[in-house]
């Protein structure tokens, strides 16, 4: 932003100085500035200058600039440009041509004013006349001023604008638009409320937690979920936020619909939503009493000025509501799915992207929608004897994960149908009244989507005269699917209306005849809810076996049968597949599942049982694969095939969604026909392809539901193009092909890459000394440690020693000090070798005295400290709790078993092989220990003859593969996206990982993973690496600086704010000065970081801050092991001080490498080996 102020500033300042510039001379500079400010805060307003309006009462209306919302065909804020020696005060209040600033204010409501060098906001004031076509002096608001420079002159010197004035002007320019403006667009209105939700959430109270218990414990228990550490804490505040704004806009909707004469209020919003909980949670905020003051009165108060501030007209234009009516084919829209093209996603982008990725909430286009709801009705009449189809009272519909309601909603459209070819269109709205509280199921686990849901079938229904009533709603439950089928009968919740919504959903589990299962299951859980039901859902595909207590009862058959240790089997799309088997193949005497989803257990190694049990369970079963997939096919149409070398985009791709997801989709069909007559013999699996762009594939799902009538040319020609559609293939399944689900080899993807314990043949644990970080045989700095490890093998006795040294002597489990000590001193003596730089937690090294014998550590690895010598170690976690956890590390000196929370595993790049004979008679010249390459065999075998590579394991092309390896790894695990679309996996196995079989490529890789293995080893000279990445950047950030200026001395450095633990630290946010570097990767804000209240590192923008390695906020852990309470009295050394500070570049340069390390892992993908490839 500072160059675009830069920028403005030079443009105006020589427009100025030409003493025959006119106003419109400004308009294009005062534009750009506008339109990129506007942009950057993602507020959807086009910004146009010297434009025409029509003017109330006749004639035009020429603003020199205006917002325009949405699409631009909507005024929303006029702009009046005077010249630098205007005053912002007289152009306000002026009345000049006729009034026109009135005239602007009476058609919008606000106005910007402007002579170039400063900018006002005006608005109406209260008493204005409603009626006025003009607003007059004494009724116009001057809200704001703010000056960029005080005085002509000093705009044409040039003079740097003041930082706070940029940030007063960003607050005028969104406040304009956000609070006093008028809104048009759907989308506008979404990411405005959107802002004020992200406040809100900000402002809930410290002691939320404890504000919100029973309410958080009622959810818990009701959705069977945990809210688990500050990641559940987050959730849960996101969730109740999201609740009462979506909660908030559905009540509005509906007040609309009614055509009510009373004015909306947010605390009546229980007239026009009938869900009895959300209507106890407004009453809540209200009057506290179940939960304390959350403070979001004032919140929901300004949001509903904001939806008073809507122009309906224009914007239920682009708003389409809900119906089922029949609409000309000229018209034909997406009405099930306006509420979240149109509001729900833009919310969810604008409030919390991360969350929306977490969660895995991906738009299903309408026409995948209508295709699985079309072929399921087509099943049920033509194989299932349900003549009537959806209208069939037999049918249950159950949509497990409904979202906003988009399959139930095309459900009723069908219903809707058949009733009208039936002639019953005057009972149409008690028919679907009546099928959408007793057959058409829906689940949904996020209170946000459920609400919509709600509100989208409450408009269907209002539409046709049959308003649901509180005791007669749409069966849309706010429950958890994969839980609570076969628990207990009673559950006593502290809220009664959660209570009401726990047992009707408990009470349709239990009783409900369930013969259709549909939607789109989600990608992600978020990993603050973890489910301990859900998982056991899937052993049945794992083969496993539990006793009475859950214990599983020996090995799995997924190994024993299949040879499969590692799975990836907790997807949670899998959860969803094995409860529509259980509700359909194992329990229901017939009936239909149809799911859009990740399509890898199609071939997936891991997945031989789950399909097998599909092939089982159902009696006939059809897939229309979508591809799309960046990690089989790089996203680009496979050789051979129609379109070869285009692009091949994901289904899910959209106007709204570019990027789409980036796994391969597939839609599965599964039918079972049950014993009666119907019932026939036909192929197993019917399969067909659907390739090129994704417009091109709805289109031909929808095409391919009248296939059967089209002729054989007809056909041929549609097969030749990518999308088709073609025609099934059929084929039968067998066990040598582990039953995949293809007719053909298929192969790629996550579940296809090598593992890390694939390719590295030996791995071994960190140390774990449980002596304490100082003051034992750990130590800051080497030479305490020496004399004091000197003096524990001395003869010096035990009392005089413990007195100067009690550490050595604590109490640790296991640890008798003396008995060690003594033990110690007769089979060993000092060795200075033996002091060996250790790194205990991310970029924080001691020393450590590393003895192998008699429990001097608690757990000593003597394995690596043999093997410590000119090694290195990418150690990471298998199954990691965290994000950060899933990042190695790549060290070459010893490190501590929680050097990742978890616990760290290590894949040293060479093993030393002792000379059997070593020590005997036997013993050649020759007997020292030999390096082996730690490459698995297999994997070097195939990577020798691939990289053109030479000798065998023990030779120096292997030994130096290896660590070339391991800094690939490094490279492609700590790729931002490789960890965001892996998440789910990553957190079940090791990390697979793509390595590319391009030797180019390759050398890439290990040339950023060893800037990346440098900048995280704290023992390393990061020095060629920041100057590399940073530049002269580095030395901008975490500047030491005393608060009023002066030297820092060491006795200022001591860390007097707490960082351990729970602590916040002393972190203070502020936006970055004009002379500090920021980049995207470092977030929007800086800080400066305080250890106490003189002293302050300057610059330590926020992303670098709150980064985490190892499942730690890295500066944080770092300070928190350094402050006052675990070093009382003892401040930073000047070395300390440098550290800290290399530290925050050190992250800097981590976060500024992201994009590379992305770009990189995106082309790794695109060409790789698979584990098959690799031999393994």
């Amino acid at each position: 932003m500072d160059n675009i102020f830069r920028t403005y500033g030079e443009e105006v300042a020589a427009l100025s100085a030409s003493r025959s510039t006119t106003e419109p001379s400004y308009y294009p500079a005062i534009k750009t500035l506008l339109s990129k400010m506007l942009e950057r805060e993602t507020l959807p307003f086009e910004v146009r200058a010297s434009t025409s309006e029509s003017r109330t009462g006749g004639g035009r209306d020429m603003p020199d600039l205006a917002l325009y919302d949405g699409q631009g065909d909507y005024l929303v804020v006029a702009g009046e440009v005077k010249l630098p020696s205007d005053d912002i005060r007289t152009i306000a209040f002026s009345e000049e041509r006729n009034d026109q600033i009135g005239r602007y204010l009476a058609q919008t409501g606000v106005v910007l004013v402007t002579n170039v060098r400063g900018f006002g906001l005006l608005t109406v004031g209260r008493d204005n006349p409603p009626t006025a076509t003009r607003v007059s002096p004494k009724h116009r608001v001057l809200e704001h001023v703010v000056e960029l420079w005080p005085s002509p002159s000093t705009m044409e010197q040039r003079r740097a604008i003041p930082p706070e004035a940029i940030e007063e002007l960003f607050l005028l320019v969104e406040t304009a638009v956000t609070r006093y403006a008028p809104i048009a667009e759907p989308e506008s209105l979404a990411k405005i409320l959107a802002r004020q939700a992200k406040r809100a959430k900000a402002q809930l109270p410290t002691e939320f937690t404890q504000a919100v218990k029973g309410l958080a414990e009622d959810f818990g228990k009701a959705l069977g979920v945990t809210f688990e550490g500050l990641e559940g804490e987050e959730f849960f505040r996101s969730s109740l936020i999201q609740t009462v704004f979506y909660g908030l806009f559905a009540g509005w909707t509906l007040w609309l619909r009614s055509g009510s004469k009373e004015p909306f209020r947010w605390e009546n919003l229980a007239d026009h939503l009938k869900i009895p909980f959300l209507a106890e949670l407004y009453y809540e905020f209200q009057h506290p009493r179940r939960i304390r003051e959350l403070g979001l009165r004032p919140h929901l108060d300004l949001a509903t000025e904001t939806l008073h501030r809507v122009d309906t007209a224009a914007f239920f234009r682009h708003f389409e509501l809900p119906s089922v009516r029949q609409r000309d084919e000229s018209e034909t829209r997406a009405e099930a799915t306006a509420a979240i093209v149109y509001f729900y996603e833009p919310f969810l982008e604008a409030f919390d992207p991360e969350l929306r990725k977490n969660l895995g909430v991906w738009y299903t286009p309408r026409e995948v929608v209508r295709y699985q709801v079309r072929t399921v009705e087509r099943l049920l009449r033509e194989e299932l004897g349900c003549d009537r189809g959806f209208a069939d009272e037999k049918v249950v519909v159950l949509d497990p994960c409904c979202g906003t309601g988009a399959y139930l909603i095309e459900v009723m459209k069908c219903v809707a149908e058949q009733l009208e070819s039936e002639g019953a269109e005057a009972l149409m709205g008690q028919a679907l009244l009546d099928a959408a509280t007793r057959r058409l199921l829906g689940f949904e686990l996020l209170t946000a989507p459920f609400v919509i849901a709600q509100l989208q079938m409450f408009l269907i229904l209002s539409e046709l005269g049959a308003n649901p009533t509180a005791t007669h709603r749409p069966a849309v439950f706010l429950t958890n699917a994969l839980t609570g089928w076969d628990g207990p009968e009673q559950m006593k919740l502290h809220f009664p209306e959660l209570q009401a919504e726990y047992d009707a959903a408990h009470a349709v589990k239990h009783g409900s005849t369930i013969i259709v299962v549909i939607g789109n299951p989600p990608y992600n859980r978020f990993a603050g809810v973890p489910l301990a039901e859900e998982a056991d859902l899937v052993d049945h595909y794992k083969g496993i076996r539990r006793d009475d207590k859950g214990k599983q009862i020996g090995p799995s058959e997924l190994y024993t049968r299949w040879g499969i240790r590692k799975h990836l089997l907790d997807d949670l799309y899998i959860r969803f597949f094995r409860l529509a088997e259980r509700c359909i193949g194992e329990r229901a005497e017939y009936g239909v599942v149809s799911f859009i989803s990740n399509y890898s257990f199609y071939t997936g190694r891991s997945h031989p049982i789950m399909r097998s049990s599909l092939i089982k369970s159902f009696d006939e079963i059809w897939i229309d694969c979508l591809n799309g997939d960046k990690y089989k096919t790089g996203k680009v149409i496979p050789k051979g095939l129609p379109g070869e070398g285009t692009t091949d985009q994901s289904v899910f791709t959209t106007e709204h969604d570019p990027r789409g997801i980036q796994v391969g989709t597939g839609i599965t069909t599964l039918l079972k026909r049950g014993q009666g007559p119907q019932g026939k013999k036909a192929p197993k699996i019917h399969y067909r392809n659907y390739w090129g762009r994704s417009q091109g594939k709805r289109e031909a799902l929808l095409a391919s539901l009248g296939m059967e009538e089209w002729s054989s040319g007809k056909k041929s020609a549609s097969a030749r193009r990518p999308e088709g559609p073609r025609s099934f293939e059929k084929f039968e399944p067998t066990e040598q092909s582990r039953w995949k689900l293809v007719p053909f080899s298929a192969e790629g993807g996550f579940d296809d890459w090598p593992t890390l314990d694939q390719l590295f043949a030996t791995k071994l644990q960190g140390v774990n000394p449980n002596r304490g970080l100082t003051g034992t045989v750990v130590e800051m700095r080497r030479e305490p440690l020496e004399e004091r490890m000197r003096r524990y093998f001395s003869k010096e006795s035990h009392s005089k020693l413990k007195a100067e040294h009690p550490l050595l002597y604590g109490s640790y489990a296991g640890y008798e000090a003396e008995k060690v000590r003594d033990d110690l001193r007769k089979s060993s003596k000092f060795d200075p070798e033996r002091i060996v730089p250790y790194v205990s937690f991310p970029l924080d090294s001691r020393w450590l005295y590393y003895e192998t014998e008699c429990k001097l550590l608690n757990r000593p690895r003597p394995e690596l400290y043999e093997n410590l010598s000119e090694n290195e170690f990418l150690i990471t976690v298998p199954e990691p709790r965290k994000v950060s956890e899933a990042r190695p590390i790549l060290l070459d000196v010893a490190f501590d078993l929680h050097l990742h929370d978890r616990g760290s595993v290590s894949f040293p790049t060479q093993i030393v092989e002792q000379d059997a004979a070593a020590g005997t008679l036997f013993a050649s010249d020759d007997s020292r220990p030999h390096l082996r390459s730690n490459l698995d065999p297999e994997v070097w075998s195939v990577l020798k003859k691939g990289f053109g590579l030479k000798g065998d394991l023990y030779g120096k092309d292997a030994l130096s593969l290896a660590r070339r390896l391991a800094r690939v790894c490094l490279a492609l695990c700590h790729a931002p996206q490789y960890q965001s679309e892996h998440k789910e996996s990553l957190a079940q196995d090791w990390a697979h990982v793509p390595i590319p079989k391009s030797p180019p490529l390759f050398d890439e890789l290990v040339s950023v993973g060893d800037a990346l293995s440098v900048l995280l080893n704290p023992v390393s000279s990061p020095t060629k690496a920041l100057k590399t990445v940073l530049a002269d950047d580095a030395k901008s950030l975490a500047v030491p600086n005393k608060v009023g200026g002066g030297n820092v001395g060491e006795t200022d450095l001591l860390v007097e704010f707490s960082f351990f633990g729970g602590a916040q630290g002393g972190w203070r946010a502020r936006s970055s000065a004009k002379n500090e570097p920021m980049h995207e990767e470092w977030g929007e804000n800086t800080g400066d970081l305080y250890i106490n209240e003189n002293v302050f590192f300057r610059h330590v923008p926020e992303r670098v801050w709150r980064y985490e390695l190892g499942g730690y906020p890295v500066i944080k852990k770092w300070l928190g092991y350094r402050d006052r309470v675990r070093r009382p009295g003892v401040p930073l050394s000047v070395q300390e001080s440098a550290h800290l500070r290399g530290i925050v570049q050190r992250l800097a340069a981590v976060l500024r490498l992201h994009a590379t390390l992305d770009a990189l892992y995106e082309r790794a993908c695109q060409d790789c080996f698979s584990a098959e490839e690799l031999g393994l």
